[in-house]
């Protein structure tokens, strides 16, 4: 993602290039492929814009009608999007990396398996939609700056608690989530994977 960006002229283009795809409806949530299209702007440092579209798609486009689901939900595809985004959680595919966007329920636990589960609290979360801007984030009671964190730090269970606001704030606008161009880049494994760059 960081080449990426590089290549598309910088955080500020990157920006506004994906402000096109959204605003001029070129994006399509049941194009699977593009699942990860709504958080990708926080690889820019823009967690506030991550909020506001992952908010307009669930609303617009999931409903609790008989078809509330828009398109095929193939094999669950669909559905784990609506659920990871509900929870404003999404995780990077082949990576243990989880991008965070805007919760759409206050309190929610989900099992890791073993007995471990993952807690997250959406404090200040309001009904309408309107508080869903992360202000601040703390991970097992710990401050967590960024809009991202690894899947080591909750495989054992852990909290993580969303302090929510009306207004976008400071919070997870640097350091951006690892990106494979990284020269530090650590895969899954932690070990280096370096062949993948360029």
């Amino acid at each position: 993602m960081r080449r990426l960006i590089e290549v598309a002229g910088g955080d500020e283009m990157f920006v506004h290039r994906l402000d096109n795809i959204f605003l001029r409806r070129h994006f399509d949530v049941t194009n699977e492929p593009g699942f990860l299209l709504p958080v990708l702007y926080n690889y820019a440092g823009r967690p506030d814009k991550t909020a506001d579209i992952v908010h307009l798609i669930l609303e617009k486009d999931f409903t609790d009608s008989r078809g509330g689901i828009p398109g095929n939900d193939d094999s669950g595809a669909m559905s784990s999007w609506l659920i990871f985004s509900t929870l404003g959680l999404f995780p990077v595919a082949g990576q243990d990396v989880y991008l965070i966007s805007t919760p759409s329920i206050p309190d929610a636990s989900l099992a890791l398996g073993n007995g471990n589960q993952l807690r997250i609290l959406a404090k200040n979360l309001d009904g309408k939609g309107l508080n869903r801007y992360v202000q601040s984030a703390t991970l097992n009671g710990v401050d967590l700056p960024t809009s991202w964190f690894r899947h080591a730090q909750i495989k054992d269970g852990a909290t993580l608690v969303l302090t929510m606001g009306s207004a976008p704030s400071n919070w997870g606008k640097t350091p951006p989530p690892p990106s494979m161009s990284d020269a530090n880049f650590q895969g899954c494994a932690g070990l280096p994977q370096t062949h993948l760059r360029d």
